[in-house]
């Protein structure tokens, strides 16, 4: 049984940026390792023991064998489900991992602040794409 996958993302449907970095994963979710649950959903059923507040404060999942991440731990596994590990690889490196936890806080702070433009220069259009051939895998808000 794999400790890791599958991964429960909680992340906020009502935010730009958000949206846009989970259609991102979700495209690229060939194996359908992702499971998304929209936070700011008014049928939003909390299983974290977690308050809603912060879940929506910043990004937080559920591992397969149960454990809750946050924060820039969430994207590391997040793009490792998606085979693109490589790419965030330095945000575990021990010199790196304080100054982004940092910079990741105030990102969602301020995340509903990113124009739309630089989101799609980020993630491109792939919110409109769903990912995961089986149908199972929707883009943000969806349910498993």
């Amino acid at each position: 049984m794999n400790q890791t996958y599958p991964l429960t993302l909680y992340f906020d449907g009502s935010c730009p940026l958000c949206q846009r970095e989970m259609g991102f994963l979700v495209a690229r979710d060939h194996r359908c390792r992702l499971r998304l649950i929209d936070v700011s959903r008014d049928d939003f059923r909390n299983d974290t023991g977690l308050s809603k507040a912060r879940l929506m404060a910043r990004m937080h999942a559920r591992r397969g064998d149960g454990g809750l991440v946050d924060g820039v731990e969430v994207f590391r596994l997040a793009y490792e489900a998606i085979d693109l590990g490589w790419l965030v690889r330095p945000l575990a490196w021990p010199m790196l991992a304080p100054a982004l936890d940092r910079l990741y806080m105030l990102v969602a702070r301020h995340r509903n602040r990113v124009p739309s433009w630089c989101s799609a220069l980020l993630f491109g259009h792939a919110s409109r794409r769903g990912g995961c051939r089986s149908g199972r895998c929707t883009i943000p808000g969806g349910r498993p």
